[in-house]
C-alpha cells in the first residue's frame, strides 16, 4: 500500500507517531479511522502508546470506535492486539460494535 510506504518514509525521517491536530487527530487515530490496517501495524511497531490505543477522543470514541466504524476487520485485530478494549463506551453508552457498519460483509465479525 502506499499509505504504508508513505508512513515508513515519515517514521525513518524521524515523524512523531503521537502529534495530534487541533481536534485531536493522531496519525494513528487517522489510520485507525480509515482502516488502514499496514498503517495502524506500522504505527503500533514504531511505538504508539498503550494511552493513545485505550484512550477516548470526541463523544468518548476510541481507536476501536473509529476503525469499527470503517468495517475493517483487520485495523481492528490490529487494535485488539494492541489491548483496546471491545467494552469502552462512548458517551451514549455505545460499545465498538455498535459502530460496525450494517453494511458490513456477512460474517465480517466474530
Amino acid at each position: 500500500e502506499g499509505d504504508t510506504e508513505a508512513v515508513e518514509l515519515l517514521l525513518a525521517a524521524g515523524a512523531s507517531v503521537t502529534a495530534a491536530d487541533k481536534q485531536d487527530w493522531t496519525p494513528l487515530r487517522l489510520a485507525a479511522a480509515l482502516g488502514k490496517t499496514a498503517a495502524v501495524e506500522a504505527l503500533l511497531a514504531a511505538g504508539a502508546c498503550q494511552e493513545s490505543v485505550t484512550a477516548a477522543h470526541a463523544h468518548g470514541h476510541t481507536l476501536l470506535h473509529e476503525a469499527a466504524a470503517g468495517g475493517e476487520a483487520a485495523a481492528v485485530e490490529a487494535l485488539l492486539a494492541a489491548g483496546a478494549s471491545v467494552a469502552a463506551t462512548d458517551t451514549a453508552g455505545r460499545t465498538p460494535l455498535h459502530a460496525w457498519p450494517t453494511t458490513a460483509p456477512y460474517g465480517a465479525v466474530a
